[in-house]
């Protein structure tokens, strides 16, 4: 399993070593801080440490229980996962990088992606996939959410470390909510989320994406993801600096803007964008919007109109995300 420079493989022999090092190699590893520190790391000397290890690989099913993770060729860490009750098929996942180096860049991200995929298609059986985290490791709770996975329990102060108490969380996500074609980074302008080379004739003429450039990608990626979802997006894209959410054959890129480039800011009066207006299915849903938009203390614009500052014969509400950009969501028909 492959995406780009990230590789997800069997545990061959010479890894055994290495990750006895990265693992016992040194004292109080960094690694460790973040996965699951409330339970001590019982040290384990290197040869009964690759016997257990080549048992686990003999043992397996079809599908491993736990692979190497590679970057560039490099290992730098592994995927795995458990039966919390196999006659359930109540599958969990884990990664574990014990590189620091390769902490940032969603690497994390994208091997999970890769993993999750690779056990929906080879156990046709599993109805979700479960992750298991604790409320420490913010990073991980942040993975799981890009890839689309649901809080679905929190066990409040159950985990103890460092003389603080921590919540045990739990995520997950069903068969049916995955995306398994998701791409994994920023596809080229001419390539086609399906993989056709040309999109079908009914197609032709319509937006295909849009681009937006935005200061700051994690504050705009909060404001759009819960925006769009309203109206039916789906999470489409994650990589380093982007993001992006898909409705049918259409979806819209949110960038993170080089420093060099972020003055003067966005203004819809000079030449370029002015606004992006959304069609609602109904004014009802025109009010939901507005709703949630006043509940998150997000200004709605042309007030003493709302909601006809469109035109008497238009119900529609107007504001801005947070780089300004003026966004209409429109009820049908109007």
């Amino acid at each position: 399993m492959t995406d780009g420079d990230i590789t997800i493989r069997s545990l061959e022999d010479h890894d055994y070593e290495t990750l006895w090092r990265f693992i016992y190699g040194q004292p109080d590893p960094e690694w460790k801080k973040w996965d699951a520190p409330y339970f001590p790391l019982e040290h384990q000397d290197l040869e009964p440490f690759c016997d257990e290890l080549r048992q686990q690989v003999l043992r397996d099913d079809v599908v491993p229980s736990r692979c190497a993770l590679t970057v560039s060729g490099k290992l730098v860490g592994t995927v795995s996962y458990y039966w919390e009750h196999k006659p359930s098929n109540w599958l969990e996942v884990g990664i574990v990088i014990y590189d620091p180096a390769y902490w940032h860049g969603g690497i994390g991200t994208r091997a999970l992606r890769l993993w999750i995929d690779h056990l929906f298609e080879s156990m046709p059986s599993l109805p979700r996939i479960g992750l298991t985290t604790w409320s420490g490791n913010q990073r991980m709770i942040r993975c799981a959410e890009k890839l689309g996975m649901k809080l679905e329990g929190r066990l409040r102060k159950c985990r103890y470390y460092n003389g603080h108490y921590y919540d045990s969380i739990r995520m997950g996500i069903l068969r049916e909510e995955w995306r398994p074609s998701t791409p994994l980074s920023h596809p080229s302008p001419i390539s086609f989320p399906t993989g056709r080379t040309m999109p079908p004739r009914d197609c032709c003429g319509l937006l295909h994406h849009i681009e937006i450039n935005v200061s700051d990608l994690e504050r705009s990626a909060e404001f759009w993801g819960w925006f769009l979802s309203l109206l039916g997006y789906q999470p489409y894209q994650i990589w380093e600096c982007g993001r992006s959410w898909r409705l049918g054959d259409t979806y819209l890129v949110f960038v993170q803007v080089a420093d060099r480039y972020k003055e003067p800011a966005f203004h819809r009066r000079r030449v370029g964008l002015n606004h992006l207006a959304f069609h609602a299915q109904s004014r009802a849903q025109v009010d939901q919007v507005t709703h949630c938009l006043r509940e998150r203390g997000v200004r709605i614009l042309y007030e003493n109109r709302h909601p006809h500052a469109g035109g008497t014969n238009h119900y529609v509400v107007f504001f801005e995300d947070p780089d300004r950009i003026k966004v209409e969501v429109v009820a049908r028909g109007d």
